[in-house]
């Protein structure tokens, strides 16, 4: 039909930016060499990459379920899965716009927005949360002056409270999904849970490209969730490209080095492309599968 074949090309899109985004970054790994133990670890970190999207499907899946009790969490999977890769289109949007494509005929429009205003929210402020970890080991004033630093803090206040009473009075006036505090407090401890699973990605990478590098677990961690969290929340960046990179190579470049910080988080590129090129065949899968067994009955 004339809307498979539209999906099929904007997948198809989306897997030809991915490849030349892979292209682009490989030029630049330079200081590691791709042997068999080398492979190996890139091997489990691409399946290791698979968890986050497997707990960020149980978050949306929960928040969900708290109104729509049939929604299962093999579909959200599918549906995360299928979209990630849209995340790469220009205007970081793509995925959004996925999602609730896929979705539409599952949960109206209200409570699709509502989950992801939600998500977005826990996103960052668990970023923010962990990533403070980072002013235990590097004195951040260095980047940043406390005036900026309190404007900048101020700032994101005002704008969380502005946020919470605008949540607070969309419930009141209008039927969207009603989460309870033991539902919320579910999806933020996953959310907080995620830098961990990055972090310990850039934990095993960094003696791969720098063998005589000893840096604690939890610094990776907090510059994983920090840079992440800018390339998040940078408008135009597709999938956090360019703004990532450099934030983690200022966080981390004082302990590892300028070039060896960017090539970490240019392998930590790369694998994830793979990861989530392998994420989009797997939603696949199992559409093909779900499809075949709505045929049958």
């Amino acid at each position: 039909s004339e809307m498979c074949i539209r999906d099929s090309l904007l997948a198809l899109l989306s897997i030809v930016l991915l490849v030349d985004i892979f292209l682009d970054n490989v030029s630049n790994i330079n200081h590691i060499k791709f042997g068999f133990e080398n492979i190996l670890i890139f091997t489990f970190l691409i399946v290791w990459g698979q968890t986050g999207y497997l707990l960020f499907s149980l978050a949306w899946t929960i928040q969900v379920k708290a109104k729509y009790h049939n929604f299962q969490f093999l579909t959200s999977f599918r549906i995360i899965a299928l979209t990630q890769v849209a995340k790469y289109l220009p205007g970081n949007i793509g995925h959004y716009v996925g999602r609730y494509y896929l979705s539409k005929d599952l949960i109206n429009k209200q409570d699709f927005a509502y989950t992801l205003l939600v998500e977005n929210i826990l996103f960052a402020l668990s970023s923010l949360i962990i990533g403070l970890i980072y002013l235990y080991y590097f004195d951040i004033f260095t980047f940043i002056n406390l005036k900026s630093l309190t404007t900048f803090g101020l700032i994101a206040f005002l704008f969380m409270i502005i946020v919470f009473l605008f949540i607070k009075r969309a419930r009141k006036k209008i039927d969207i999904l009603k989460n309870d505090k033991v539902t919320l407090a579910k999806v933020f401890l996953i959310f907080l849970s995620l830098p961990f699973l990055g972090g310990l990605t850039i934990y095993i990478l960094i003696p791969v490209v720098k063998a005589d590098a000893n840096i604690p677990y939890l610094l990776c961690v907090s510059g994983f969730a920090l840079s992440f969290l800018l390339g998040f929340i940078v408008p135009g960046a597709p999938g956090g490209i360019g703004v990532r990179e450099y934030a983690f190579t200022m966080l981390l470049g004082p302990f590892i080095g300028n070039i060896f910080a960017l090539e970490v988080i240019l392998i930590v590129r790369l694998l994830s492309i793979i990861s989530d090129i392998l994420l989009f065949f797997s939603g696949k899968l199992i559409d093909s599968k779900q499809t075949v067994l709505y045929k049958n009955e």
